[in-house]
C-alpha cells in the first residue's frame, strides 16, 4: 500500500502560470473496475474532453521524495510552484515501469504546493498551458496529475467569453521555468512579484466542467483548455504534475490513445 501522511508538512510560492480558448463539447465514458485492497486505483474511470482518470500507480517513491521536493524550494511561504527537470529518482518505480511499457518519458515535473493552516482561499487562476518549440509557443495538450495528500481540490475548465489571450514574451533562454511554466493569460499578463489585482476578468468566467481530485489517483488533464485548480482547505496540499514531449504526444486524442491500456 502506498505511504500516507508524508512529512514534512510545510510547503514553500514562486512562479505563476498562464490560458486558451475553450472547446465546448464532451464525450463521457464510464466503467466500473474491481477495487484493489489499497483503494487507490481501479475505481470508476471517467473520460471526457477535459480529463480522464487513469489506472496508474501513485506518483512518488516515498517520504524521501517529498523531502527532496520541499528542499528544492528553500523559502517557506504560503504556496509555491516548483519545476524540476531531473526527477526520475523521485518517481515510483512501478510508475516508471508503466511509462516504459508505453514507450514514453515525462520531460518535466511540476509540484504545486499549499501550506497548511495558511487561512488563505485561492482565487481562480485561469490559464492554459504552453510548450515552447522551435516554431514558437504551442498549446500543451496534456499533463498527468496526482494529489499526494488527501485534500479536496476543485479543478475547473472554463468558457473564456472571448476575452483577449495574452501570450508570454519571446525570450531566448533555456530556463525551464520559462520553457515549461508558461501559458496564456486573459486581458493582461500576470507578472511574478506584482501585487495581486483586486479584480481580474477571469474571475467572472463560468466553469463548463468540474473535477474533484482523488487521493493519489492519476488524472489525465487537458491543459490546452482554460482551467484552474482551486484549493480552500487548511491542510498541506501537494499536487505532482508530469508533462511529456509534445512531439511524442501532440494532441488530446493521441493522449487518450496512448494511455488507453490504463483507462
Amino acid at each position: 500500500m502506498p505511504p500516507r501522511g508524508f512529512e514534512p508538512r510545510s510547503l514553500p510560492y514562486e512562479w505563476n502560470f498562464e490560458c486558451a480558448d475553450c472547446i465546448l463539447y464532451r464525450i463521457t465514458f464510464l466503467s466500473v473496475l474491481p477495487l484493489d485492497d489499497s483503494g487507490i486505483y481501479g475505481l470508476n474511470i471517467v473520460m471526457n474532453n477535459y480529463y480522464c482518470e487513469l489506472n496508474l500507480p501513485p506518483v512518488l517513491s516515498g517520504t524521501e521524495a517529498i523531502k527532496k521536493i520541499y528542499d528544492f524550494k528553500r523559502s517557506i511561504q504560503r504556496s509555491y510552484v516548483g519545476i524540476l527537470t531531473d526527477f526520475n529518482d523521485l518517481l515510483n518505480p512501478e510508475l516508471l515501469k508503466a511509462f516504459e511499457q508505453l514507450d514514453i518519458n515525462p520531460v518535466v515535473m511540476i509540484a504545486f504546493g499549499h501550506q497548511a493552516n495558511s487561512n488563505f482561499i485561492m482565487k481562480p487562476y485561469v490559464h492554459a498551458d504552453l510548450s515552447r518549440t522551435k516554431d514558437g509557443w504551442v498549446k500543451l495538450p496534456l499533463s498527468i496529475n496526482w494529489e499526494v495528500y488527501d485534500t479536496s481540490v476543485e479543478f475547473n475548465w472554463y468558457d473564456t467569453l472571448g476575452t483577449k489571450e495574452c501570450y508570454p514574451p519571446d525570450i531566448n533562454t533555456e530556463d525551464p521555468v520559462y520553457l515549461y511554466g508558461n501559458g496564456i493569460n486573459y486581458s493582461e499578463r500576470y507578472v511574478s512579484g506584482k501585487p495581486t489585482p483586486t479584480w481580474n476578468p477571469s474571475w467572472d468566467f463560468k466553469p463548463v466542467q468540474t473535477h474533484i481530485f482523488k487521493h493519489n489517483r492519476a488524472t489525465l488533464i487537458n491543459t490546452s483548455i482554460p482551467h484552474s485548480a482551486i484549493y480552500s482547505g487548511l491542510e498541506n496540499r501537494l499536487n505532482i504534475s508530469l508533462r511529456f514531449d509534445i512531439n511524442v504526444i501532440p494532441t488530446w486524442e493521441s493522449a487518450l490513445e496512448r494511455f488507453k491500456s490504463f483507462i
